[in-house]
């Protein structure tokens, strides 16, 4: 059993150094073979609606701002969805 290191945390505003995007940490994944890779969701709408997340190794994100968004810790004695999740 090993213990990830991720480099960036949930809450952290990053951008893909291909294509521009920028986005928040909503989610991050360690895999098998080694390779963290993140969900971004990007800040701003499109057409009135949410943007989906994105899907990116930490080869191609940057930081551009620590800690942006904080979210309340979930409470871990229960299980299912969390009631009342974050909000950008």
């Amino acid at each position: 059993m090993s213990t990830v290191n991720f480099k960036y945390e949930n809450g952290d505003v990053l951008t893909d150094i291909v294509t521009g995007l920028t986005g928040v940490v909503m989610v991050r994944a360690e895999y098998s073979t080694g390779c963290h890779h993140y969900g971004i969701q990007p800040q701003k709408t499109i057409d009135g609606k949410e943007p989906d997340w994105t899907w990116l190794d930490q080869s191609r994100l940057k930081m551009k701002e620590a800690k942006a968004v904080s979210f309340d810790i979930h409470d871990d004695t229960t299980s299912g969805p969390y009631p009342s999740g974050p909000k950008l």
